[in-house]
């Protein structure tokens, strides 16, 4: 897995806007358990690949992926829950000291696994992606609800349990389908969707497979940010392990005979608190289910997020 330094730059200032100095959103005070706490004075990248290799949290989230060695002559369905060995991967990390600063993120990093085997190609130096283009968008502006976030982690399969309909999920294949991974904010947003699925919001990833490769990485978030009392980094804690990530991959096959094209769409989220780490009390800064919301740096900047492009060299 690589990613470009400017990829990166771009992803760290997006974040920076959920830095909130000594304070985070603001939570019940319900919290008491002591949080793991981490240190790492490696570059700020490193430390973070480090980081969510050793996570608090992760979730593995079963797809039906692709041999794109193949023909893609008879897509399958997109069934939530079953799979054939590909995965959806997620790892929180949280307290993490990337600067020399006492400011502390939270990364959350999303990968897409193969199994072993994954390919019928075996040739390592072969780009199997000849007349395939997958793309993967990730979505990390969400604004959940504490309604939505009770249902989303009731959601074992993926589906978003309801709290994105199938109708926007359906028009969302349909757009994307159709989108193009060299050209950030390459669609409209569907009309059935809401705002936080516009590309404004998206990361999106071109992905070129190799057969030795298992890792194609996705995206991530690293705030919330916090450089408060242990209080604020136990809510910021509950912040990172919670949240939770639309995703969508398009797989699009054309060599010029045959022309087809199949998507999997997931919700996110970490379902797996690692040992040591504790269980989360909150979901964090979230609307009620009145609709108030409370006002963080990152909402009042969020307007200017870009659209994120990157392309995978696997």
């Amino acid at each position: 897995m690589f990613l470009s330094q400017s990829f990166s730059a771009c992803l760290l200032a997006l974040t920076f806007y959920e830095h909130v100095g000594a304070e985070v959103d603001h939570f019940p005070d319900m919290l008491s358990a002591k949080v793991q706490r981490r240190d790492n004075n490696n570059d700020t990248i490193e430390s973070i690949d480090d980081a969510t290799r050793h996570p608090n949290a992760t979730g593995s989230w079963p797809i039906h992926g692709i041999d794109v060695t193949k023909p893609l002559r008879n897509p399958p369905s997109d069934e939530y829950g079953r799979g054939n060995g590909w995965t959806i991967d997620i790892a929180v990390a949280t307290n993490i000291t990337t600067t020399d600063s006492e400011s502390r993120s939270n990364p959350q990093d999303l990968n897409l696994k193969a199994p072993d085997n994954a390919f019928s190609e075996t040739e390592q130096t072969v780009n199997a992606t000849e007349h395939y283009n997958v793309c993967s968008f990730m979505w990390w502006g969400n604004r959940w609800s504490t309604d939505d976030m009770e249902k989303l982690h009731q959601d074992a399969d993926g589906s978003c349990n309801g709290v994105i309909s199938k109708h926007c999920i359906a028009d969302l294949r349909e757009t994307l389908s159709g989108a193009s991974c060299s050209m950030p904010g390459s669609y409209k947003t569907p009309e059935s969707c809401p705002e936080y699925l516009s590309s404004s919001f998206s990361i999106t990833v071109s992905m070129a497979f190799r057969a030795n490769k298992s890792t194609y990485h996705i995206g991530g978030n690293w705030g919330p940010y916090t450089n408060g009392s242990e209080e604020l980094i136990r809510e910021a804690y509950d912040q990172a392990v919670t949240n939770v990530y639309p995703v969508m991959l398009v797989y699009k096959y054309d060599d010029g005979e045959l022309e087809s094209n199949y998507t999997v769409f997931r919700c996110v989220r970490a379902n797996q608190i690692a040992e040591g780490s504790r269980q989360p009390e909150t979901f964090g800064n979230r609307r009620g289910s009145a609709g108030v919301v409370r006002v963080s740096m990152f909402s009042l900047f969020i307007g200017l997020a870009v659209p994120l492009m990157v392309t995978s060299l696997m």
